[in-house]
């Protein structure tokens, strides 16, 4: 089965994707980090809740399978860990997005935002560096506790 691989590519501080077709089970995004370094991780395709480490609560988050954390979303990807993520961001930052599951303008210029307001580099894909410095509601049983860093209980 082939799926889709997004590679950006990155210089001058642009940020260009190209769609390859290749031969594997699951989706890779690739990117050079600001040592030029490549780092492969995971496309985001479903969500998972973990456990809030200082409020006990829950915290649902974009995964890819195996619920590993550390993996992308970019322009042109779909699905639930999109859909997770809009509202993510619609929930803390205000960000007015449709909660459709497809990561298009919108949700990219929203992560862009967000990434200069953290300071990290503005390429507008969502990844560990992107997760490590945002908010994510964090929810009791029907309470909602607030907005708060990603934080979890490791194996939550």
């Amino acid at each position: 089965m082939k799926s889709p691989v997004f590679v950006g590519v990155r210089g001058n501080g642009l940020v260009s994707f190209t769609l390859v077709l290749v031969l594997m089970s699951t989706a890779v995004f690739v990117f050079g980090g600001s040592t030029g370094a490549a780092a492969a991780y995971p496309q985001c395709d479903t969500e998972h809740t973990f456990q809030h480490t200082s409020t006990g609560g829950n915290l649902a988050a974009p995964v890819s399978s195996g619920n590993n954390a550390n993996c992308v979303l970019g322009r042109g990807s779909s699905g639930h860990g999109v859909t997770r993520l809009q509202w993510v961001l619609n929930k803390c930052y205000n960000a007015g997005l449709a909660t459709d599951g497809i990561y298009g303008a919108k949700t990219e210029a929203a992560i862009r935002w967000l990434q200069s307001e953290a300071g990290i580099s503005k390429d507008g894909v969502y990844g560990p560096v992107t997760r490590n410095n945002m908010m994510f509601p964090v929810y009791g049983i029907e309470q909602f506790f607030g907005c708060f860093g990603f934080s979890v209980v490791p194996g939550s």
